[in-house]
C-alpha cells in the first residue's frame, strides 16, 4: 500500500513500470472536464474508471480484492473513508471471479482517510473497502480509479 499526495507521486515512478504513465494521467490539469466512465490509457494494461458517487455507511458492504490489477484511487473532490484489511484476517464471501478481477470477503477494516489529491495504491494481496463515510452522512466523492496490470 502506497498513500500519498498526488504532488508526490513523481516519487512513485520506479515502483512499477506502468506508474509513471499511471501518475502523469492523475495529474493532468484537465481531469475535471473528462466524462464519467472508462477511460484506456494502454489497453488492459492501464485505464482508468471516472466516477462520482455518495460515500456509504461501511456495514454490511463486503471488502473486495483484485489479482490481475493494482488499484490507484484518488479523491478528485471530496473526502471519503477507505477500510484496509489482509485477506487471511477475514471471511470468504465469494469465490474469485476472473473476468471480473474480484472477490468478496466480510470482516473488520482498517479505516483510512483519502481526502482530495491524495491517491492510495492497493497492491493485489491488499482487500479494501472504498466509498466510506468520512463524517457520519453521505458525501459526495468525485474519484478516479487507475487500474494498473499486475
Amino acid at each position: 500500500m502506497i498513500y500519498d499526495h498526488i504532488s508526490k507521486a513523481p516519487d512513485y515512478f520506479k515502483t512499477h513500470p506502468r506508474f509513471e504513465q499511471a501518475f502523469a494521467f492523475l495529474m493532468r490539469p484537465d481531469l475535471d472536464t473528462l466524462p464519467l466512465g472508462k477511460l484506456e490509457l494502454d489497453g488492459d494494461n492501464l485505464f482508468a474508471i471516472i466516477q462520482t458517487y455518495d460515500t456509504k455507511d461501511p456495514l454490511p458492504r463486503a471488502i473486495e480484492r483484485h489479482r490481475t490489477y493494482i488499484d490507484i484511487q484518488f479523491i478528485l473532490h471530496g473526502i471519503e473513508k477507505i477500510g484496509i484489511s489482509p485477506p487471511h484476517t477475514l471471511k470468504p464471501a465469494t469465490p474469485y471471479d476472473e473476468a471480473k478481477d474480484i472477490e468478496w470477503f466480510t470482516g473488520d477494516a482498517l479505516e483510512l482517510p483519502l481526502p482530495q489529491r491524495h491517491f492510495l495504491v492497493l497492491f493485489p494481496h491488499e482487500a479494501h473497502q472504498p466509498g466510506l463515510h468520512f463524517a457520519t452522512r453521505p458525501t459526495p466523492v468525485k474519484k478516479i480509479v487507475v487500474k494498473v496490470r499486475y
